[in-house]
């Protein structure tokens, strides 16, 4: 009887979750004293059957003996029908040349590395100084030759193999900062729609950083370019991106997209987000009251990475950038924090995103019965290709820009594409290996939403994740919680529709 969690509310409300369900219950305060009185080993049905009297004692209370027998009677069904019980997790992973395949032409999405030059010099970049698991960041420009060719490899397996109608194939570019290297930027973009036909479309997209929006903002509309725009927030909250002569850039950004907005309002709208890194000099409520204000636009929130931080400087590292240097830092309770202390900020969205019996990742996963055999994987990392392939200057594929350049997938020479499947194969089967240990004690096991290329450490391996609530802590964060729910009971469908946090 002990996988399931007891609750009891500053409201007196009284609540059972049960894990295999991953479900809360409200139940009457009697259930909640006979559940806990079974907890601590109390005979209820010895009790029942020798108690001569009208009224029986349980957890202090006095309660008529008929309804302790059908509140037993009902804590005998919920245990006969698994509610009591822990969902036995069964681990899998399918990742081999096949499944690779299948998600390079199911979801074609190069992203370029256009080049590595930049024209800030962000205190907190994560190829900046604190960080060594990128690699040589000398000044370098990716060739058109080598987009051309896995731009066509890519294409060739979606007209092989795709039975979609329309294949939706997209082109992102990323830096540095892409439009130092604008030039590439353009043949691309040139390139791929001599290539477009009634089937196959492209469409695009940009990570940055705004000092060369003006200059490029015809061209970045008149090709419906997705853009990503950084920003922290006001001029304060934004004092950690810097030019390389030290000077701050907010005043040149600000200005050019207020001049993007200005001469293409619709295009603004629809195509522009504005992307902010949480840190010690800006705040969430301050961050969504700026950009809510000034350019009518919900940003997307990022925590700060410690992932890859040379471990001579990851002390400096927090102490700079983190409000609270001598502990040890956890970026998701700092954020949690501060989604409480604010009550006009939603503090719900974390937790129904990690948290929900009822959320589903694809149409298939809702009509599809859910399979008794399932399989898990540790983590939510996506599948190589999933999501996108990440393409550096030099040629070298990655799974995602963010992940560090020792875990390579394949690369682009100058007589063609390699994709090492059997090392990738190879390379997750033991990075998964490692996350059970720690996953499988957690309360989020089939709710995760890290990426296993986040909480792998200096030395490879996986020992802590900001995201893990285990046995010892898993009451507590559930409570907060549901008394959260019960305080603001409208913030319920606002938690899950208003905002978006990454």
């Amino acid at each position: 009887m002990k996988d399931y969690l007891l609750m009891k509310t500053k409201n007196k409300n009284h609540y059972f979750y049960s894990k295999i369900y991953n479900h809360f219950y409200l139940i009457p305060t009697i259930m909640f004293d006979l559940l806990t009185s079974i907890d601590e080993g109390k005979e209820i049905k010895k009790e029942l059957s020798s108690n001569k009297d009208k009224y029986i004692v349980i957890n202090n209370n006095s309660y008529p003996k008929e309804e302790v027998d059908y509140y037993y009677k009902k804590s005998l069904f919920l245990m006969q029908n698994r509610y009591f019980e822990k969902e036995k997790i069964k681990w899998g992973l399918i990742i081999d040349r096949k499944s690779i395949i299948f998600d390079m032409f199911t979801h074609p999405n190069i992203v370029f590395e256009t080049t590595t030059k930049c024209n800030l010099k962000c205190e907190y970049c994560g190829f900046g100084d604190y960080y060594d698991n990128y690699g040589d960041r000398k000044t370098d420009y990716i060739n058109f030759d080598i987009a051309k060719k896995i731009i066509d490899y890519n294409l060739k397996l979606c007209i092989k193999h795709s039975g979609a109608p329309i294949i939706k194939f997209n082109i992102g570019f990323y830096g540095g900062e892409p439009l130092m290297n604008f030039p590439f930027m353009e043949k691309v973009v040139q390139y791929v729609k001599t290539l477009e036909t009634d089937r196959i479309k492209f469409t695009f997209n940009m990570t940055t950083n705004g000092i060369l929006l003006s200059k490029h903002q015809k061209f970045l509309h008149d090709n419906n370019f997705i853009l990503s725009i950084s920003l922290d927030g006001n001029e304060f909250a934004n004092q950690y991106r810097k030019l390389h002569n030290g000077k701050p850039s907010f005043k040149i950004v600000y200005k050019n997209i207020k001049q993007l907005q200005k001469t293409y309002p619709d295009y603004f709208e629809s195509n522009i987000r504005i992307s902010a890194v949480h840190h010690n000099k800006n705040s969430l409520g301050g961050v969504l009251d700026f950009c809510n204000k000034e350019f009518s636009k919900t940003p997307i929130l990022s925590q700060l990475s410690d992932i890859g931080i040379a471990e001579n400087k990851q002390a400096a590292f927090k102490e700079k950038f983190f409000k609270d240097p001598l502990k040890k830092t956890n970026r998701f309770k700092c954020l949690e924090n501060e989604y409480f202390e604010l009550r006009h900020l939603d503090p719900l969205s974390l937790f129904h995103h990690n948290l929900n019996k009822y959320k589903y990742n694809t149409y298939a996963s809702l009509l599809l019965p859910r399979d008794a055999n399932r399989k898990f994987r540790p983590t939510s990392t996506c599948n190589p290709f999933n999501r996108k392939m990440f393409v550096t200057t030099k040629g070298d594929i990655y799974a995602c820009e963010k992940i560090g350049r020792q875990y390579l997938l394949g690369n682009v020479n100058k007589e063609k594409v390699n994709i090492d499947f059997k090392g990738i194969k190879e390379m997750y089967k033991r990075i998964f290996e490692k996350a059970v240990k720690l996953c499988e004690s957690c309360l989020r096991i089939t709710n995760c939403s890290s990426c296993v290329f986040e909480i792998i450490d200096y030395n490879d391996e996986i020992t802590y994740c900001e995201y893990y609530v285990d046995n010892s802590n898993q009451h507590q964060y559930l409570l907060s919680y549901i008394e959260k729910m019960e305080e603001d009971p409208d913030n319920y469908s606002n938690s899950i529709t208003k905002y978006k946090f990454s």
